[in-house]
């Protein structure tokens, strides 16, 4: 069965996606965040060895999609649009002055795809998660 989800687990604690926790114990090192394990057959569920493809950076990992006529990882493929002068937020889907949306110099018209409303809660509730983490252990 084909799935769009990575398996995760826990590791000392941390959660760490599956495909990379296996790749890390077959090579015996610790991955760096840029480092991308790819899955061969498309198939995020299957972590067999022989399934994953290590690639230094993520552009290198874009541009071997590029490569194979996935266009979908290259910059630029994907660029968020305004319509009537607001973006929609890909949260809570609503269209939103930019103004109404976190700046980032480097991102396409310069904001993220996040309101700040909705970057705000998911802030909150992460504060709230690791309050409850720090109470149990």
């Amino acid at each position: 069965m084909k799935t769009n989800k990575y398996k995760s687990k826990r590791v000392n604690g941390k959660k760490i996606d599956e495909h990379r926790f296996v790749w890390e114990n077959y090579w015996g090192y610790k991955l760096k965040p840029e480092e991308v394990i790819h899955h061969i057959d498309g198939d995020k569920s299957n972590n067999e060895i022989n399934n994953l493809k290590y690639f230094s950076t993520k552009s290198e990992h874009a541009e071997f999609h590029y490569e194979q006529g996935d266009y979908s990882l290259k910059a630029g493929e994907n660029k968020k649009e305004l319509v009537d002068g607001k973006l929609q937020c890909h949260q809570c889907e609503k269209y939103k002055p930019l103004e109404e949306f976190q700046k980032r110099k480097t991102a396409h018209l310069g904001v993220v795809g996040v309101c700040l409303v909705c970057r705000n809660e998911e802030i909150r509730k992460y504060k709230i998660r690791k309050k409850m983490r720090t109470k149990i252990d």
